[in-house]
């Protein structure tokens, strides 16, 4: 578990803090199985004692973005889903910029050197987001992209060419349009939620369902990064709740 502080200007702050109160797995463990010579490796992370190492961060906004109240933390699931979800990975962000981008990134070791997976995951997130609202710039819900990719050294956020804004050194594509590293797998509009009485509900999202088509190569060391973050065109508030999560690797042959 660690805590990062990003201070140019403004202060983004990474928090963490520790327990969690369920008892299913609790691993960041892979497991790998081996059929002939192709194999397929799964990480599974449901934040039971720690963030796992996962990390979060910041990108399409101003180096002066105190403002902006970004933060990420391993909190509670709130309300009466703490009982269900217990800890998870918390990101929120007010979306002054108009395109604020919000991740969270891992990253994975022991898979086979420079070799081609094709990736897939599970996960869930948390929000009082349901379908069909309105807002500035867009809607909270369906103007509000969620993107899942990996690459093969870290994805940072970094400082642009006139130095006054972050942008990330990864191609993540746009609000809506996918990047060569992150693909748009929908939005985090909740169906979950009812519209005249919303409260905080799970939403899904499986790989396999989708039919989301996306391979990496791993590096030298057979390590790779994966990354999922929502890429926002809503001017306000946007907070995100991550957990099981599940990434599988297949061997490409």
């Amino acid at each position: 578990m660690k805590i990062r502080t990003l201070i140019l200007a403004g202060i983004v702050m990474f928090l963490a803090s520790c327990s969690k109160d369920t008892n299913p797995v609790t691993s960041s463990a892979d497991d790998t199985v081996q059929s002939g010579e192709k194999s397929t490796t799964t990480f599974t992370y449901n934040f039971n004692l720690s963030q796992e190492d996962w990390d979060g961060g910041f990108a399409d906004c101003p180096v002066d973005n105190s403002f902006y109240n970004l933060m990420f933390s391993w909190k509670n699931a709130p309300g009466t889903l703490k009982a269900t979800f217990g800890k998870c990975l918390y990101i929120s962000g007010d979306n002054h910029s108009d395109d604020l981008f919000m991740f969270v990134k891992k990253q994975v070791t022991g898979l086979t050197p420079n070799t081609t997976y094709q990736l897939n995951f599970n996960f869930d997130i948390i929000n009082d987001v349901p379908e069909g609202l309105f807002g500035i710039g867009g809607s909270p819900g369906e103007s509000v992209y969620m993107k899942f990719g990996a690459v093969n050294y870290e994805p940072l956020a970094v400082l642009d060419e006139t130095e006054t804004s972050w942008i990330m050194n990864i191609d993540k594509g746009n609000q809506s349009v996918s990047g060569t590293d992150m693909l748009n797998i929908g939005t985090v509009a909740n169906p979950n939620v009812d519209i005249n009485n919303p409260k905080y509900a799970a939403k899904n999202f499986d790989s396999y369902t989708i039919g989301f088509n996306f391979q990496i190569t791993t590096d030298a060391n057979g390590s790779a990064w994966v990354i999922i973050g929502t890429d926002s065109g809503f001017e306000g508030v946007t907070e995100v709740y991550y957990d099981n999560v599940t990434v599988i690797f297949d061997e490409v042959l």
